[in-house]
Order: structure tokens, then C-alpha cells, then sequence
């Protein structure tokens, strides 16, 4: 199985905020909280 941990060589998908609390994303909608989407292990978006 290569989900459900992250390690290396295992496959990821990941949202990675630009806040520190994830509960942020809920006060923030339509807002700019995501700084980084990683999918199928690559960096698909990343922001500043």
C-alpha cells in the first residue's frame, strides 16, 4: 500500500497552509490560506 503515511518514495497528496492554524481555512474563505499543493508526490502549486 503506498498511502497514509509520509515518507519517502510513498506517494502524497498534501495541502500545505499559509497560516498557522488550520482552522484559519474556515475564517478565510475565498481567501489566499494555501501556500503550497503537493499531488501524486509533485509540487502541483505552490504560492509565496
Amino acid at each position: 500500500m503506498d498511502r497514509g503515511s509520509l515518507r519517502a518514495g510513498m506517494r502524497c497528496d498534501a495541502v500545505i497552509l499559509a497560516s498557522p492554524r488550520w482552522l484559519d481555512v474556515a475564517y478565510h474563505l475565498g481567501g489566499d490560506v494555501v501556500r503550497t499543493v503537493i499531488r501524486d508526490g509533485r509540487v502541483f502549486a505552490a504560492g509565496t
